[in-house]
C-alpha cells in the first residue's frame, strides 16, 4: 500500500470514530482499501458494508487529506502497517479478528524468531505482586523474551522498566494514539519515550491524535494477547482487564500462565481461578522461558527447584506465610530436610524469613 493510500486510512479510522472496529471486521471479509477509498455506495453496498458504516464513510471520506495525514505520520515518526505487509507482527496477523492495520512508532521489528510474551495484571499491586512482576519479568529478559504489555499503571508499567533496566526490549500496546500528546496515562509519557530510547516500540490501532476511551482497552487486550506466544496474568482480581487479555489468549490458542497467592487477597482471586480453571501456575521467574524452550545463561535470579521436594516446599510457600512445621505438614518432608531447602532458598534470595515465619 502506497504512502496516499495509508494516508487515507489513517483519516478514515479517524473519521469513523466508534464506528473504527466495526469498519476493520467488514474490510477482514469484504472490500479493500481502494474500493473503500473511491467506491460509490451501491458497490460499497455489493461489498458487505451495512447501511450504517456506508453511511460514515461517506461522511468522512469526504474531509479526508491523505497528504496532510501523512505528513503528520511523518511528523510523529509514526509507520502504518498493514496486515499484508511483511514486517505486520507475525502472530497477530493469525488471531480471528487481527487489525487491518496498526500504528508503530520505534525501532523494535517482530519476527517469527522472537519469543513474545505478556506480562499483565491489576494497577493495584502489592508489594508481593510487584517482586513477583519483577522477578517473573527479568527471568524472561534473560531468556531473551521480547515483553509486551499495556502501559497501564501497575503491573504494566513494573514490566517495562523491569525490562529496560534489565537491558531488554518491550512494546507497549496503548488504547491511545502513539503520538506523545495522546499517550495515556500521561504520568507514563516519559516511560513511553524511555521504551523509544531503548529500542522498543509503542503500536495501537488508533490513529495519532486518538484519546484513550473506556472501549479501546478490551481492544487493545486482543493485540496484546494476539502479539504472543503466551500471558503470564500476575495479580488480577475476580473482574479485571488482565483476565480478558488471558481468556482472548486462550481464545487465541496461546498460553495462560497465573501467579498463585493466598485465597483471601482479592487481588488475586482472578489468578487462582485460572489456575484453578487449568492455567500453568507461575513458581518462578523460570517457569515461563522453560516452558517454551528457552533456559537462558545470563539469569539475575535463582532458577526454579528441579528436584520435587525443592517445588513442593515453593508450592507451599506460594499459600503466604508459613511456619516450618506448617511446611512440613503440607509438604510431608522431614524436619531435617525442609530446614536445609529453606536455608538454602534463604541464601539465594528466594525467599525471607521473620519471626520464625517463612514467604516467598
Amino acid at each position: 500500500m502506497d504512502e496516499s493510500a495509508k494516508g487515507f486510512l489513517c483519516g478514515l479510522l479517524r473519521g469513523m470514530g466508534h464506528d473504527g472496529p466495526l469498519l476493520n471486521r467488514a474490510m477482514a471479509a469484504g472490500p479493500d482499501i481502494e474500493t473503500l477509498r473511491w467506491a460509490d455506495r451501491k458497490t460499497l453496498r455489493h461489498a458487505g458494508l451495512t447501511p450504517r458504516l456506508i453511511g460514515g464513510l461517506m461522511a468522512a471520506r469526504v474531509s479526508i487529506r491523505p497528504d496532510e495525514e501523512s505528513a503528520d505520520l511523518r511528523r510523529h515518526d509514526i509507520k502504518v502497517l498493514t496486515i499484508d505487509e511483511a514486517a505486520y507482527p507475525p502472530l497477530l496477523r493469525q488471531i480471528t479478528d487481527p487489525p487491518l492495520a496498526i500504528f508503530t512508532r520505534g525501532a523494535a521489528m517482530i519476527t517469527d524468531n522472537d519469543l513474545m510474551l505478556a506480562v499483565v495484571g491489576t494497577r493495584k499491586m502489592s508489594d508481593y505482586g510487584r517482586r513477583s512482576v519483577k522477578k517473573v519479568t527479568e527471568g524472561l529478559v534473560a531468556a531473551g523474551a521480547v515483553i509486551v504489555s499495556g502501559l497501564a499503571l501497575g503491573t504494566d508499567g513494573e514490566a517495562h522498566r523491569t525490562t529496560l533496566d534489565a537491558g531488554g526490549l518491550t512494546i507497549a500496546v496503548t488504547g491511545s494514539g502513539v503520538d506523545d500528546s495522546s499517550i495515556y496515562p500521561r504520568s507514563h509519557v516519559g516511560l513511553a519515550r524511555r521504551i523509544l530510547e531503548r529500542s522498543g516500540a509503542l503500536i495501537s490501532e488508533h490513529p495519532p491524535g486518538t484519546r484513550a476511551r473506556k472501549h479501546h482497552f478490551p481492544l487493545r487486550n486482543r493485540i496484546v494477547a494476539g502479539l504472543c506466544h503466551g500471558v503470564a496474568v500476575m495479580e488480577a482480581a475476580e473482574r479485571s482487564g488482565a483476565l480478558i487479555t488471558a481468556r482472548l489468549a486462550l481464545n487465541y490458542d496461546r498460553e495462560v500462565f497465573a501467579l498463585p497467592g493466598p485465597i483471601d487477597s482479592p487481588r488475586l482471586t482472578g489468578s487462582n481461578r485460572l489456575i484453578a480453571q487449568g492455567a500453568c501456575p507461575i513458581l518462578s521467574g523460570s517457569t515461563l522461558p522453560r516452558h517454551f524452550g528457552r533456559d537462558g545463561q545470563a539469569r539475575t535470579r535463582t532458577d526454579e527447584p528441579t528436584d520435587p521436594a525443592g517445588t513442593a516446599v515453593l508450592a507451599a510457600l506460594h499459600e503466604g506465610y508459613q511456619t516450618l512445621d506448617r511446611i512440613c505438614s503440607r509438604t510431608g518432608l522431614e524436619t531435617g530436610v525442609t530446614l536445609s531447602i529453606l536455608t538454602s532458598f534463604e541464601i539465594e534470595g528466594t525467599i525471607t524469613r521473620t519471626g520464625g515465619r517463612y514467604f516467598i
